[in-house]
């Protein structure tokens, strides 16, 4: 069994090209996922907003696509700069 001295000294680091990947899929399927519910008069509100961002992003399954490609570069990223900025200070 290690010693408690030894287990404190590893640093553990995210793998930028996975947490990038990771955040931008869960961006995507998030944005899509809010289309299809403004589609149903539900988040026309958030809808709106992202709208202001994501060029040709609006409610329906055509409009989901649109923006779930924006969230899914956006999440890229952003989750490749919070993976280095992480380990940076890790």
């Amino acid at each position: 069994m290690p010693s408690k001295k030894l287990h404190d000294s590893v640093h553990h680091k995210l793998s930028p090209r996975a947490f990038a990947l990771s955040i931008g899929i869960v961006f995507a399927i998030c944005i899509f996922i809010l289309a299809i519910m403004a589609s149903f008069d539900w988040g026309n509100t958030m809808l709106l907003e992202i709208q202001s961002v994501y060029i040709g992003y609006k409610p329906g399954i055509i409009g989901g696509i649109i923006g779930a490609v924006w969230a899914f570069i956006d999440g890229l990223i952003t989750g490749y700069l919070i993976a280095i900025i992480y380990n940076k200070f890790s």
